[in-house]
């Protein structure tokens, strides 16, 4: 965090998480926040507040992962969306049916519709249910690569 605005971004969220520890202890202000980041597209906000996370020793949860994916979604950043899914698996986060219908959907809008695919496989063997965003998300990323085919076989 060398960054001015990020060293900026760090106080303000130490200040809140010292004005309501209850939220930030259990992990729903961060969530709160990221989501909120994603529909706005600010990455380089919301991987300050990652960061500042592994500063204040806030472990990562599921719903933490879910809103950094959204916004690698909304910002269409492909790659650091796979690495955090492969961090997920790293930290034994287990992945649900949002990480999966974002990520896919992450695929469908940056052209990866084999990824797409391939995650949707996953899915399954992974013992998540396959959900109609996530099918949806899927074969439009097949559709968007000119290989419908692909998206029912």
């Amino acid at each position: 965090l060398c960054n001015p605005n990020t060293i900026s971004i760090a106080k303000e969220l130490e200040i809140a998480r010292q004005n309501s520890p209850a939220s930030f202890d259990t992990g729903k202000a961060i969530t709160a926040i990221l989501s909120a980041l994603a529909r706005r597209k600010e990455m380089n906000v919301a991987l300050a507040v990652w960061s500042w996370m592994d500063e204040a020793d806030i472990k990562r949860n599921v719903f933490h992962y879910n809103a950094l994916i959204s916004v690698c979604e909304k910002s269409k950043n492909y790659h650091l969306c796979m690495k955090l899914l492969s961090q997920m698996e790293h930290e034994n986060c287990k992945k649900n049916e949002v990480t999966f219908s974002s990520a896919i959907s992450t695929c469908e809008k940056t052209g990866q519709w084999q990824r797409a695919i391939d995650l949707l496989h996953q899915m399954k063997k992974e013992g998540i249910p396959q959900t109609a965003i996530a099918y949806n998300a899927a074969i439009s990323a097949c559709e968007k690569a000119l290989m419908p085919s692909k998206a029912i076989g």
